[in-house]
């Protein structure tokens, strides 16, 4: 009886038992319904490509995240990947593929370029990391079955890393040209004083020999010099310029009637120019020399074969999605001006160069290379913005914005006549003797009273001993000991009011905008030109008899 009893509660717990390992399976067979369901989920919502290939590189498997580079998972299942990689990329994964084959286990990340869509040419760059898939049909011999990876779009991380790059190597050259271009306005600083001196000595003795023309050719090329000079220091964002709101498409105007007669005819000509004022705070020149680089270079593009070359201008508004596909762009209100050619173009590598200084594409004299560069130094000391289109054989354009800004005005061109002159006694202080003794001679020759020191340090103390016995100061900013800005900040102290001209060729310490017009009331930048020193120190000495 007791075994029996035994016998049957033994049967009764196993039963339980068993109760519970069928509520646990189905629990668990529940579970892993609602994991697949989860695993599908995230596998079909990542935004990275996740793939499977058979052994023969054929797409078996692939994620809904195809949908977003205009492709259906199902039109993809059975066509070869090698279809969808760029054709300088198809070797590397063929050699991996090999690798494979031959067992190399190794998860292994691959850069590659593929195509997005069958109907389009736009490749895209991808890392892809992957994983060979192996089966053992027998002991020590693996079968290779295919390949399963996971694909993730890095287009946009490649164009920072590649712009950054640019970035550094611009500010490099920027840093190289500011040194140049210091020493070499110095030296044209001197060059352009004697001259102008000799200039003015030759006109008032009324001599018209060959000696005033030749000194007249000689300064108009020391102005050139003078403009290449600050074409480099705009670049390097070293330059302030003279900034005013420009009605750029009248410029635009002016150059196409410059450029119109050397279009030969072969190439048929397009504008579409603003009716209405596109107004631009810039410098009229640099603006000027910006569409002529770009015009000229469309027209040489066209040369041998003709063509059609478009230029427009207009007024736009940028919103944040269409800044966010030009990096260097914010939103808000631009002129916007296109330069469009169907030319020789140029492919990628070409044009990851295109603003590095002396690279150009052209025979030996036909170039310098230094056109591009300097529209890119140019438009981005405006904070604008370059986009450039090209493929070879298809043409090129060029897409520059420029900030706009809502004031319609017209610029005048004054004629200067004669140089002013005075009699008051000037405190003139420069750390370089041959600048001090140019500068000297010029104030001089203006009638000027001129008392020199050869540091700040000497002109305050003089400046203390006697600060009824100056009329101004003419001061360089970059001395060593106390420099420009804090000798003008010393003397204002001690006589509040005093007027003082800033005179510099290279300062990366103050702008005109940072200078405050209760110490320095002017700013002159080297080479001193005779008429500008003349103009500014009346402007300033009459300002202060007026008060």
């Amino acid at each position: 009886m007791n075994s029996e009893h035994t016998n049957y509660g033994q049967l009764m717990n196993r039963i339980k038992e068993l109760e519970i390992e069928i509520k646990e399976q189905r629990l668990a067979a529940k579970f892993d319904r609602e994991d697949k369901k989860l695993c599908t989920f995230l596998v079909d919502n990542i935004p990275d490509i996740i793939f499977r290939l058979n052994a023969y590189g054929k797409i078996v498997f692939v994620n809904n995240a195809v949908r977003a580079y205009r492709h259906e998972p199902e039109t993809l299942l059975g066509k070869n990947i090698l279809d969808f990689v760029h054709p300088d990329d198809v070797d590397r994964v063929k050699h991996r593929v090999k690798e494979r084959r031959t067992g190399d286990r190794r998860i292994k990340n691959l850069e590659v370029r593929l195509f997005t869509s069958e109907k389009s040419d736009s490749d895209r760059i991808f890392s892809v990391a992957s994983k060979g898939v192996y089966s053992t049909e027998k002991p020590h011999k693996e079968t290779f079955l295919g390949t399963l990876g996971i694909a993730r779009d890095i287009t946009q991380q490649r164009k920072l890393e590649i712009q950054a790059r640019q970035n550094l190597k611009m500010e490099a050259l920027g840093t190289l040209a500011r040194g140049i271009a210091h020493d070499f306005n110095n030296i044209l600083n001197l060059i352009i004083g004697y001259t102008s001196i000799s200039l003015a000595d030759a006109n008032e003795k009324n001599e018209k020999s060959n000696i005033s023309r030749w000194l007249g050719n000689a300064l108009q090329a020391c102005e050139r010099a003078k403009e290449l000079v600050n074409q480099i220091l705009t670049f390097s964002r070293q330059k302030e310029q003279e900034l005013k709101p420009v009605e750029v498409n009248l410029i635009v105007k002016e150059v196409l009637k410059l450029v119109q007669p050397f279009i030969n005819s072969g190439i048929e000509f397009r504008q579409n120019i603003q009716k209405g004022p596109a107004v631009v705070k810039c410098d009229p020149c640099q603006f000027h020399e910006v569409v002529m680089n770009l015009c000229t270079n469309a027209v040489q593009a066209m040369e041998e074969t003709g063509g059609q070359l478009e230029i427009s201008l207009a007024n736009i508004d940028v919103d944040e999605d269409s800044a966010n596909r030009c990096l260097d762009l914010k939103p808000g209100p631009y002129v916007r001006l296109v330069i469009s050619d169907t030319g020789k173009g140029m492919d990628e590598k070409t044009m990851e160069r295109i603003f590095e200084p002396y690279f150009t594409t052209r025979p030996a004299g036909k170039g310098t290379g230094l056109g591009l560069f300097v529209v890119h130094g140019i438009v981005k000391s405006l904070e604008g913005a370059i986009k450039v289109y090209s493929e070879p054989g298809k043409g090129t354009t060029f897409q520059v914005y420029f900030p706009r800004v809502e004031i319609e005005t017209r610029q005048d061109l004054k004629t200067r006549k004669g140089f002013p002159r005075g009699t008051e006694h000037i405190l003139l202080v420069d750390d370089e003797n041959v600048v001090l003794e140019l500068t000297e001679e010029i104030l001089e020759g203006l009638g000027y009273t001129v008392t020199t020191r050869i540091s700040g340090t000497e002109a305050l103390k003089s400046f203390q001993e006697n600060p009824d016995a100056f009329d101004l100061l003419i001061t360089d900013l970059t001395m060593p000991g106390m420099n420009g800005k804090k000798l003008a900040a010393q003397v204002s102290e001690i006589r509040p009011g005093f007027p003082v001209i800033l005179c510099t060729g290279f300062s990366t310490e103050m702008t005109k905008e940072e200078a405050s017009p209760k110490v320095i009331q002017a700013y002159i930048n080297k080479p001193i030109i005779i008429q500008e020193i003349a103009e500014t120190l009346r402007q300033v000495l009459d300002s202060e008899k007026a008060r």
